[in-house]
């Protein structure tokens, strides 16, 4: 991933660029496009760690970067084949390019071109992450064609940044274009495949979002059922428990007080005759509750 997050850069005086905001995930190739001079070589080389930025964020998580520029950097003292064998990559790579009858031959022994190919083959199979700067610059159009299919094949792989003055090959092999503007980075193209893959990721959060609202409206739903029924468990039991003491009391025929719907009764015995022990309510003198206390002793 590559993350740039209010990059700013300043020489001396000059204001190249400021909050400048760029994040890549995906692999791909993205080309940056700009006037000379507005600081596209200047992003690239921030971004692979060159140069540091006057203030900004920058996040790499790649291990290794590949920078291509116009400079052709090749050792004059290996040949073609110990250039390919000191970054363990198969030689047979150069038969894409038909640089395979070079391949015992030193840098010095190459023309310009060939040795661009050479370094440009190298480049884009050693690292992750690849920063091309011109890289078909010196190129006849058929060897240009050969460069730009193979970074177009690697990209598959890896996050391959571009920065051309060629606007037929930005359009034709790039997923993305950002373009420096007026001192601001702005994506100025994406192809079908990044909207459509924006698209579906929009549309997965949206669904992810419902849900979540779902589960919990849910969840409070289960709360207040549950809690209603652990109150009528309580209830019932309560119900049940007062039920076995107040039966308890008149089978022992030792009523003292009966709390039932929050109000009491509270005796005054009294004997009418032999059989029959008169309960009098004496605080709330409720007539039906007496006489029911009644008919159940005299049962």
């Amino acid at each position: 991933m590559i993350k740039l997050k209010n990059v700013k850069k300043k020489y001396k005086r000059q204001l190249l660029f400021s909050k400048v905001n760029l994040k890549i995930e995906r692999c791909g190739v993205y080309g940056i496009v700009g006037e000379n001079g507005s600081g596209k070589t200047t992003l690239l080389n921030i971004i692979s760690g060159f140069i540091k930025p006057t203030k900004g964020k920058v996040v790499n998580k790649f291990k290794g970067v590949s920078f291509i520029s116009q400079k052709v950097n090749l050792l004059d003292n290996l040949t073609v084949r110990e250039h390919f064998e000191m970054f363990n990559l198969d030689v047979n790579l150069l038969r894409k390019f038909n640089l395979i009858s070079s391949i015992n031959k030193y840098p010095y022994e190459l023309s310009f071109g060939m040795k661009q190919r050479v370094a440009v083959l190298i480049s884009l199979h050693k690292a992750s992450l690849i920063i091309c700067d011109e890289p078909t610059s010196h190129l006849d159009d058929y060897n240009a064609l050969l460069i730009m299919k193979e970074i177009k094949k690697v990209s598959k792989e890896k996050i391959v940044l571009l920065v051309s003055h060629d606007k037929k090959l930005i359009d034709k092999y790039c997923d993305g274009v950002y373009k420096i503007e007026n001192k601001k980075l702005n994506l100025v193209k994406e192809n079908s495949e990044g909207k459509a893959i924006k698209k579906s990721a929009d549309k997965m959060k949206f669904r992810l979002k419902k849900y979540k609202k779902k589960r919990r409206l849910f969840n409070k739903i289960n709360i207040c059922y549950m809690s209603v029924f652990f109150a009528l468990i309580f209830f019932l039991n309560l119900t049940i428990s007062m039920k076995s003491d107040f039966e308890e009391y008149l089978k022992n025929g030792e009523i003292e007080s009966l709390d039932y719907n929050k109000f009491y009764l509270k005796e005054c015995s009294e004997v009418v005759d032999s059989n029959l022990v008169v309960k009098k309510c004496t605080n709330l003198g409720k007539e039906k509750a007496h006489n029911s206390i009644l008919s159940m002793r005299h049962q």
